[in-house]
Order: structure tokens, then sequence, then C-alpha cells
């Protein structure tokens, strides 16, 4: 169950934005269901705020909600919850009222600045569900609001101005323009703690988003060292950038380190999370830890592929001990990832020449931010020891064109192939081909 709206948004900016959009929505409504139970229970929120969780939450009830809407409106409840803007009605009680946290007694919107931003709110998502939201009228409202007030604005003004910024490019997702305003976030001065942790993720996301990984893995550091607690996305997002930057080592120990989170936390790890960490292992030929995790993967989840793995492995490992090689120099082992990709017919007189190793690519973030899904035709050569030439690797064909096709020749680069043998000698095998194919909802692959 996740806990808070910040969480929540993490749900729409990481990699594994392939979860089931149903799935998102049902974690949605038990969010919000419970911070309003919270709400009637004892006043915590502006009554802008909780209209605006009511409203989502009757939309998703009704099913008005794609992906790219919810995370939009998501995002900007959350800058409302943050800037915790004063109630206009001066007879509640502030008996019947809880005090705000000391983090937000730092500063308060001074009547203009509420004003223009509770008409910004209403502009990009209206009360009313048959009104349009107007991007174009908000961004020039949010633009003269910040020429005019944002040098006199104390710092919670600044951050609940800049945040509508952040809210406003997300929606038309502008990553370059949320990164701006991000960066710009953490130039205030003093602004909060809390408020300061959650831009250092979200601009860790965002760079990730934009492939730039070594941005994105110094504000994930930055946030590691500021936070008191560790984080599942922070873990995540690092493994999944240092494996970009093919520094596998530090991949491998940040994916473990959110294992142990999520176990610790007693959340349920999925077979894409073994899979992930067992692709992490055979890439640094460590075959002893590979089999390790299969081992626990068949007796998790007892997929048909594990025990292929299983059998390849122990295979490998007879062949190195009857040989007398250290079995962690051997070359090949039967570790495919998770087929979100499947194999088209593969030339060879003899029928399908299928990899000993198939190696599953990545899911380009912003394809799956998007709800992209495709497939990439790829043919290369297979040399005489079973690599791949990788000069030999093209794109057939792709749909859609150039959103895959790096994600694609990359993982082709580590396939390994049983040699083809002539006469006692390994011989080159050219017009191998084979397909992969992303797919968000993946039950019938």
């Amino acid at each position: 169950m996740l806990r808070s709206l910040a969480e929540l948004q993490s749900v729409f900016m990481v990699e594994e934005n392939a979860v089931h959009f149903q799935d998102i929505t049902e974690l949605t409504k038990r969010l919000l269901r419970e911070m309003l139970r919270q709400n009637q229970a004892q006043v915590l929120l502006h009554p802008v705020a909780a209209q605006s969780m009511q409203d989502i939450l009757a939309s998703l009830e009704n099913e008005q909600l794609d992906f790219e809407s919810l995370r939009g409106s998501i995002y900007r409840l959350d800058a409302l919850v943050a800037a915790q803007i004063p109630s206009d009605n001066e007879e509640t009680s502030d008996s019947n009222r809880r005090p705000p946290p000391p983090a937000r007694r730092a500063g308060t919107l001074s009547p203009p600045v509420m004003q223009a931003i509770t008409d910004i709110q209403d502009l990009m998502s209206p009360a009313d569900e048959n009104v349009e939201p107007d991007l174009v009228a908000a961004k020039l409202k949010l633009d003269e609001l910040y020429q005019s007030l944002f040098e006199t604005m104390n710092p919670l003004e600044k951050s609940t101005l800049l945040n509508f910024y952040t809210n406003y490019y997300l929606s038309l997702d502008d990553y370059p323009g949320a990164l701006n305003a991000f960066e710009e976030i953490l130039t205030i001065d003093p602004l909060r703690e809390d408020m300061r942790l959650r831009t250092l993720r979200s601009l860790g996301q965002l760079y990730a988003a934009e492939e730039q990984w070594r941005a994105s893995i110094d504000n994930y550091a930055t946030w590691r060292a500021a936070s008191l607690e560790e984080d599942d996305v922070v873990f995540r997002g690092l493994s999944y950038a240092h494996y970009q930057l093919e520094q596998f080592p530090e991949a491998l120990s940040h994916w473990i380190a959110y294992m142990d989170l999520q176990r610790a936390e007693g959340e349920d790890l999925g077979r894409d999370d073994y899979a992930y960490l067992n692709g992490l292992y055979f890439t640094l030929q460590d075959y002893a830890s590979a089999l390790e995790v299969t081992k626990d993967m068949i007796l998790l989840f007892n997929h048909p592929t594990d025990w292929n793995n299983l059998r390849a492995l122990y295979r490998r490992l007879d062949e190195g001990a009857a040989s007398g090689s250290d079995a962690d120099s051997l070359n090949t082992a039967q570790i495919t990832n998770d087929p979100v990709f499947e194999p088209a017919t593969l030339n060879g007189a003899d029928g399908e020449y299928l990899p000993l190793v198939a190696i599953a690519p990545q899911y380009p973030t912003r394809a799956a931010q998007q709800g992209i899904e495709g497939w990439v035709l790829v043919s290369f050569t297979v040399d005489g020891v079973g690599d791949v030439i990788e000069d030999s690797i093209s794109v057939v064909d792709a749909d859609p064109p150039d959103v895959f096709n790096r994600s694609a020749t990359r993982a082709t680069e580590g396939f390994k192939f049983k040699p083809r043998m002539i006469n006692g000698e390994g011989v080159n095998v050219p017009g191998v081909q084979y397909l992969f194919r992303w797919a968000l909802e993946n039950d019938d692959v």
C-alpha cells in the first residue's frame, strides 16, 4: 500500500511503468480514500486540495482518466498539498484543525499568490469534468506571477509556484522544462528539507528519462546523502543508471539493496526483479551466483524458462569441471531475462538457430512512460565461436521506427549461440534474425 502522494508519483516515473494501468488506478483510489478518511476524522487539508482529491477519485470511479491525465492530476494535487494553502473560511475554529507540520510553518501564501495559484489550479485541473484543461492560459498566468512577484516571494511561495511549473511541463511531457524548474527549486534558500528530497528524487527520475545517466546518479546520490531513510525508487534508479553506463558492479550492489529493502518492508518481489538480478550476475560472469538465483526463482515461480536455465547452467558447470576450467570463466549459459521479447523463426539449414544466451532488452524509459509498445527485427552474423559480430547487426524492420532500435541492438550484442561446426571447425552463420517485442501487458507472453 502506498503511503504518500510522493510514492504514488514514483509509479508514473520509474522504469517499471509497464505496470497495468488498472493496477495504478486501484493504488491511486486506495491512497486517496485513505487520505480523505483521515481528513474527515481530523482536518488536515485545505478545502481546495480535499476537493481536488474527491474530483480525481470520482473521475477514476467513472473511468474518465487515462494514464497521462491521471499522472498530471497527481502531480498537481501533490503541489497543492505541499503548499498547504490556508483556508479563506475565517470562522473555522483552530480547535477543529490539526496544527500544520513544523516544516510548513516557514511561510504561508499571501492572498495575491493564493488567488493566482487557485486560478492556475482551476485552469490545469477544472472541477467540472466537462471542461477541458486550459494549459495555455495556465502557462500565461504562471509566467505573469513569476515575472511580477517571484523576487519578493517567500520560500514557500517560490517552491509552490515552481512546482506548478513542473506540473505544467510534465503534463506536456516537456522533460527539459520540468528539469529546469526542479533545478530552480533547489536554489531556494531556505528550502524545506522534505521538498529538497522530493526534488532531488524527481531530478534523478527525469534525468534518467532523458538518458542523462550521470546526472541521474548524482541527484540520487545527493538524495541518499541527505535522507535519513532509504528508498526503493532511488535504489532502482541508481541500478538502472549504472547499468546504462555499463558500470555493472555498481548496478548489482544497488539492485541487491533494492531487493533487501523490499523484503524488509514486507513487499513482494516479482519474477522480473530476480530476472534482472540474474542478468547482472551473467553479465559479470558470476555463474555460481546466477545458479543460486535460478534455484530461488524455481522455488518461487516454477517457470519453465528457469528450469531450462538451471539445466543449462549445470551442464555448463559440469563441462567446465570436466575440462578443468574455472566455472567463472565460462562464456556461455542459457540465461534469459524474461521475454518481453519473442524469437522470430531464425535461419539455418537444420531449422531454427536459437541462442544459448538471450539477454532481455531494456524497456526505454520514455516509451514506457508514454505507453508505447512495439517490436524490432534484427539481423546479424554469428561467428565461429558463437558470438555475434557487432558490426553485422542491423535493424531489418521496426514498429514504431527508431523507438526500440538501440535497446534491441545492445541486447543482441550479448547473445551467445552454439557454434555452427563444419569438419570440426566453427564457421560464420550470416543472416540470423531475431524478433524483439516490447509489451506493457505481457500476460500472453
